[in-house]
Parts: C-alpha cells; structure tokens; sequence
C-alpha cells in the first residue's frame, strides 16, 4: 500500500472506534506504512470492512491488518497465484558457466530477461543466447541441482573414494586424537591393537 492509502486507512479505522487520529508524521503510522507495503492498495476496503466486524481496535493494528490480508489470501487463492516463469523456473535467473582463455572457469548468476528487475548496466540475456557466445547454462530444476550440473559438465572434479576413508566413528576419533595430540583412551586401545 501506498503511504497515503495506508494514512487514510487509519483513519476510517480510528474513526471506526471512535479514537482520535494518530498524525501522519507519528512513529506508530510509520510502522504501520512499512509493514504494509506489500498489501496491494485495493485491499484497503476489505481491510476496513472486516475491522467493522471487531468490538474494539486491537492493541496490535500491523498484526491485525496482516492477519486480514492473510485471510483475504486464503479466500482467493488464484489472485495470490503466479505461473513459474518458462525461461528461469522461478529463481530470477539461472547458474553461468564460462571458460576464460586461461582455462579457468569463471562462475556467476545470469539474471532472467523476462521476470527480473531491469538495471543499468547488467546484460539480460536467455540461455540460448548465453550459449552462443560459449557459456554453459544451468537448466532450471536440474536433477542433483548445481554441484551435479558442474561434476556432470566437468565443470567440478568428483571426489573418488579414497581406500582410507573411515566407515565408523571409531576410526575417525583414533585418526583426530593422532592429529591433534588429544588422548582420551583411544591411542591405548590402539596401542593393544599394535602389540
């Protein structure tokens, strides 16, 4: 909501219950502003109409306002719902990949062309066009998600097994003690295994 819409708002509510008005410049009526930003402004009426429901204003107005646009929410699922954009999947944007001419991978976030919030100086492009001038683009909803997407494209190493990888807590806490220095019955329990 706008300042203004939110203001006049107040008003009839405060009226409502026959309270004196807070000034528009007030700390309280501030609150109130930049907690209800997000509430769309034809909302103000059905807002009002179900404080005419109350017995008395409630001490909290940002909660109980809140809580209204969450019923209001709730009663109309399909003006809340928005389709998933096709080109990002929802994110804003997808993974970029491009190789530097030093054979180093240089990683960052494309934004999406259709659904994100243009600025000066950032270039907006989908992955097709990212494609050809040679970087590699994540898909939105890829299986395994970005760590698979770079071991699958080369992008990352996959760790091998290693033969000394530790199966059980024992092993790691005898390893850790050896490390660290830190003897807390184990290296005597190793050391029966050596003898």
């Amino acid at each position: 909501m706008t300042d203004r819409n939110v203001y006049e708002m107040v008003c009839m509510i405060y009226a409502l219950f026959s309270k004196a008005t807070p000034r528009q410049d007030s700390a309280s009526v501030q609150a109130l502003v930049d907690n209800l930003r997000d509430i769309p402004d034809d909302l103000s009426g059905y807002i009002y109409r179900k404080f005419q429901d109350l017995d008395s204003l409630p001490q909290n107005l940002t909660k109980a306002c809140r809580g209204f646009w969450e019923t209001w929410k709730m009663e109309n699922p399909r003006s809340v719902y928005r389709e998933q954009c096709q080109t990002c999947g929802g994110s804003g944007g997808f993974e970029a990949y491009e190789k530097l001419s030093d054979g180093t991978v240089h990683h960052f976030f494309a934004m999406c062309p259709q659904c994100a919030a243009k600025k000066e100086g950032f270039r907006y492009l989908t992955p097709s066009q990212w494609e050809t001038q040679g970087v590699l683009c994540m898909p939105p909803g890829y299986p395994g998600g970005k760590l698979q997407f770079e071991y699958d494209y080369g992008i990352t190493e996959k760790p091998e097994d290693s033969p000394k990888s530790y199966r059980n807590m024992r092993a790691l806490k005898l390893l850790m003690n050896h490390r660290t220095g830190y003897d807390r019955g184990y290296a005597m329990q190793d050391a029966r295994k050596a003898s």
